[in-house]
């Protein structure tokens, strides 16, 4: 059986910004727990809100989903096209 994952390129993923937790900043009002983690965002967490989904979570823990994974953990929404991702092959 021939299993095949994808990853999101580390072009693509130093492409997604990065930006600062604050509670006084109007990020996304909804977002307030890394859904990877399950930890709430604290001022000065650095955070990585994915395009197109909005769904933000810690760059540490979305980034080592990201080195397996193409897609949003949350939603599964895909981050790449098929020739953007980087196919692995495991036997």
């Amino acid at each position: 059986m021939r299993v095949v994952e994808t990853r999101l390129d580390e072009q693509i993923l130093r492409k997604i910004p990065v930006k600062v937790f604050s509670f006084d900043a109007d990020i996304l009002p909804t977002i307030d727990t890394c859904a990877i983690c399950l930890g709430d965002f604290e001022n000065g967490d650095i955070i990585r809100i994915l395009p197109e989904c909005n769904h933000g979570f810690h760059r540490h823990c979305v980034d080592t989903w990201l080195s397996f994974n193409s897609s949003c953990p949350n939603c599964r929404h895909s981050l790449v096209d098929a020739e953007s991702a980087i196919s692995i092959s495991v036997s």
